[in-house]
């Protein structure tokens, strides 16, 4: 069959197609007959389109023609398969690929079915997620799927992939806090004079209305759904300094009770905050910060920064995870990695502890572990949020930092979505 040499546009130039080496380092040394028989199936059908897939590439990269569903489906199956994501320049990977929905075939690449590791970044829905390395078996279930299931017929957002039932925090007809509720900071540790301010700062703004919306304060008037009584008013208390760590840089949980006592009997919570050098048991493990009780009717929260210890877990999305998709981490808004993920902790926590103060609250789940207002809304902070990617959130020109909610003087935080009991629905800030 005759080749027609495809002529180099100014925009670009195809790469050379190499086939896949059948007992290379993609399919390991015992890979399955079946599987090699897809993977050649494949192979020579994608060569048989080779040559009109990339023409009409062309010409829609050079006059914009669009392609049809099937073509475009087809050639960012291709493009993965023959390894010309590789490219960081290749404008067909940029152009076409970033610019159309493929749930389907992002789904597949993007899940475990591959049964492979991350290898590299790749756009989908306009978001750098991860490939996986490959077999041409599995690319070869991708296509089919592609082939079955339309785009236009398949949901824009992986998200909508998979509908779980909805979630709906129960009532346990306990206690809410109300009215005003004293928030008293004992900062154990040493934080620099900045780290505190960009706390203190995000407390003090729970009280800003004069900021523009979406503000601290339009976050924290979704907890005013909860129950009867309208939304608690925060108010800054007193500050304890503990930077000779009078217990040491291990801590155990009973550790942490001691230290909420150290703010004396004011009624309020007491907010134990660690500094980075200090280890608390579970910490990074099963927890970034939890609330309880110091004592009966007097609440407590902690959280740690995670900066040194764990930032991808209990600072995310300010740093890639551990596991998980692995999509580019975002600058924090006040450039300080560790105090930015403590605002996001320290929200979620604050929520839990005014919707359920003392266990009985609003929560699902198991009283020991529960889901509740923030908790449940865990990795959503923007509108179209899924698994690895935290939604749609306004950057900052000048920083570049990413953030939903603006704070007094000048701040700005990313705070977590809360569950609204009114739409039953975890409610991000826009």
């Amino acid at each position: 069959m005759r080749v027609t040499k495809l002529r180099r546009t100014p925009s670009f130039a195809i790469p050379k197609m190499s086939k896949p080496r059948i007992n290379g380092s993609r399919l390991g040394k015992n890979v399955h007959l079946a599987r090699t028989l897809l993977g050649e199936i494949f192979w020579w059908f994608a060569r048989w389109q080779k040559r009109r897939i990339f023409k009409r590439a062309a010409k829609s990269l050079d006059s914009r023609i669009p392609f049809t569903a099937t073509e475009a489906r087809l050639t960012c199956v291709f493009l993965v398969y023959s390894g010309f994501d590789r490219a960081e320049s290749c404008p067909l990977r940029q152009t076409i690929c970033r610019k159309r929905t493929y749930s389907i075939l992002g789904f597949f690449l993007h899940g475990p079915l591959l049964g492979a590791a991350p290898t590299r970044n790749y756009a989908f829905h306009g978001v750098e997620t991860s490939t996986f390395s490959s077999s041409p078996s599995a690319l070869a279930l991708i296509f089919l799927s592609s082939c079955l299931f339309p785009a236009e017929a398949v949901p824009r957002k992986l998200s909508a992939l998979v509908k779980g039932p909805a979630l709906t925090l129960k009532y346990q007809s306990g206690p809410l806090l109300k009215g005003v509720i004293t928030v008293d900071l004992v900062w154990y540790g040493r934080f620099s004079a900045s780290q505190r301010a960009i706390i203190v700062d995000f407390l003090l703004s729970f009280t800003g209305t004069s900021v523009s919306n979406p503000s601290v304060a339009s976050w924290w008037s979704t907890t005013g759904a909860y129950g009867s009584g309208g939304t608690a008013v925060i108010s800054l208390g007193s500050q304890v300094d503990d930077d000779n760590y009078s217990l040491g840089k291990s801590l155990k949980s009973a550790d942490l009770v001691s230290l909420a006592g150290k703010t004396g009997p004011s009624g309020g919570v007491a907010v134990v905050l660690t500094s980075a050098d200090v280890a608390v048991e579970g910490f990074c493990m099963s927890r970034c910060g939890t609330h309880g009780q110091r004592r009966p009717g007097s609440p407590f929260v902690w959280v740690g920064n995670s900066e040194t210890q764990c930032p991808g877990q209990c600072a995310w999305p300010f740093r890639q995870p551990l596991y998980g998709p692995q999509t580019p981490p975002l600058v924090a808004p006040n450039g300080d990695v560790g105090a930015d993920g403590m605002v996001i902790n320290l929200a979620a926590l604050l929520a839990g502890t005014a919707t359920n103060p003392f266990g009985n609250g609003y929560f699902q789940g198991a009283k020991e572990a529960p889901q509740e207002a923030a908790s449940a809304c865990q990795g959503i902070f923007g509108a179209e949020a899924y698994p690895g990617y935290p939604g749609k959130l306004l950057v900052d020109g000048a920083t570049g930092g990413s953030y939903n909610a603006n704070g007094l003087s000048g701040r700005r935080y990313l705070l977590p979505a809360v569950w609204d009991p009114r739409t039953s629905r975890c409610s991000p800030l826009e």
